[in-house]
């Protein structure tokens, strides 16, 4: 019930001014032609400047080596101890109650074009409070990546 809420007040909000999406930002500190293993962090802690208040409606993934690998958004308004880059995941127990997470699966990315392809969800009406304007950002690989030079994938998040 309270997701059905939520989806309406993104819905009057989409009417009124429009969602917020975050700018495309390539993933830092991945490591190309190595690679990771499942459930390994996939890159280093990064934030998204994000207004203070919000409903995250959708997550992105863009990924440009095509492999269609399902990847979790672990996402937090305060900043957290990250994971060491192709390490397995895992967090300090104290801060996971601060945390968020979006999974795209393998099902998201559809068929995908030539040499990429793009995971998204949508209508997840996740509302959140960040008081410094950040969500803190680590993702994690659900499967085996090995990303190409060249390649590095962005993410994005749709905010209402």
């Amino acid at each position: 019930m309270l997701r059905a809420i939520w989806q309406l007040l993104g819905r009057i909000l989409l009417t009124l001014g429009g969602p917020y999406v975050t700018p495309p930002m390539t993933v830092p500190g991945l490591t190309t032609g190595s690679a990771y293993a499942a459930n390994d962090a996939f890159g280093t802690l990064f934030w998204y400047d994000v207004p203070k208040r919000g409903v995250i409606n959708a997550a992105f993934y863009y990924d440009l080596d095509n492999e269609k690998i399902a990847k979790e958004f672990v996402l937090s308004p305060v900043m957290f101890t990250p994971t060491a880059n192709d390490s397995a995941f895992a967090p300090v127990g104290g801060e996971i109650k601060n945390f968020i997470t979006i999974r795209i699966t393998a099902g998201d990315f559809g068929t995908g074009f030539n040499a990429n392809a793009i995971g998204q969800v949508s209508g997840l009406g996740i509302p959140y409070v960040a008081p410094e304007g950040r969500l803190w950002c680590q993702l994690i690989t659900r499967g085996v990546d090995n990303i190409a030079a060249g390649s590095l994938p962005r993410v994005a998040l749709a905010i209402l």
